[in-house]
């Protein structure tokens, strides 16, 4: 019977779950994933889960979740994800957290599902670097762009390392990064220096008249 319902009746049914029955129900197949992303469109008008990320790093890997139609916290273990990684922030119209690698060694970004335990690596960026800003940006299309500026390149042919004075953007549409230009090295040391540990959050749509 499930197999033989159109997709706008399934993602009427799929409205009713809450966001962590939603995400295991679109790891099931292919078509209730494609069914499950029409059904957010449909949800767009009830209030969002909270998550909130851990800013020091603990022993255990963790969030915590507000949902706010029950008015009631959750915690989730995020033991898929491996040592060595901590949270930058929210892709929330994706159900995702965005990672990062620690330790000193070149950024290397990750997505998690907390409710699924899904984990993966985005691509290598075009510049290694270490110690970048990092930037999401969402719009209503079921789509993400990520954004790293600044940091410190890799030392060449034994040389001292020195800031990258480049921005990258990610597209998840396209699944790759893009180096979009330069900036004036001042701008790439506040960011470096200022900037490691902080993020920025960008949700908005277009209108067209």
């Amino acid at each position: 019977m499930w197999d033989n319902l159109p997709s706008d009746v399934l993602a009427n049914v799929f409205s009713y779950l809450t966001p962590c029955s939603l995400a295991r129900a679109m790891a099931a197949c292919r078509h209730w994933h494609d069914c499950g992303r029409e059904t957010r469109q449909i949800c767009r008008h009830r209030q969002p889960w909270f998550i909130a990320l851990p800013t020091r790093s603990t022993s255990r890997q963790l969030c915590f979740v507000h949902d706010p139609i029950q008015r009631s916290w959750h915690l989730l273990n995020l033991e898929h994800v491996p040592s060595m990684t901590r949270p930058v922030s929210t892709i929330g119209g994706q159900g995702l957290i965005l990672l990062k690698s620690t330790g000193g060694v070149p950024i290397r970004l990750s997505v998690c599902n907390p409710f699924t335990g899904q984990f993966g690596h985005l691509p290598h960026l075009q510049k290694s670097r270490t110690n970048p800003a990092v930037g999401v940006r969402e719009d209503f299309t079921n789509h993400f762009k990520l954004y790293v500026a600044g940091g410190m390149s890799e030392a060449a042919n034994g040389g001292a390392a020195s800031y990258e004075l480049t921005l990258e953007v990610f597209n998840s549409k396209s699944n790759k990064w893009t180096v979009m230009g330069s900036m004036p090295v001042e701008f790439a040391v506040r960011l470096t220096v200022w900037t490691p540990n902080e993020s920025v959050y960008a949700n908005y749509y277009h209108r067209f008249i």
